[in-house]
């Protein structure tokens, strides 16, 4: 999943809510961040199936 949006509009807070992480005032995101998550139990049929999702933080520039 990669989130992408203008600067300051509160990409970085929500990426890291989805990984478990406190609300918290941050600088503008340079270059990229990335996390991941393990959701279990995503198919009731087989709970052995688990879906691993890599979370991509980034920004768009506007004047390059």
């Amino acid at each position: 999943m990669v989130v992408l949006g203008e600067v300051n509009v509160g990409k970085s807070n929500i990426v890291r809510r989805l990984l478990g992480q406190e609300y918290e005032e941050l600088e503008a995101t340079i270059g990229v961040e990335f996390g991941y998550i393990e959701a279990k139990d995503v198919d009731k049929t087989d709970p052995s199936i688990t879906l691993n999702v890599q979370v991509w933080d980034t920004c768009i520039i506007n004047n390059l």
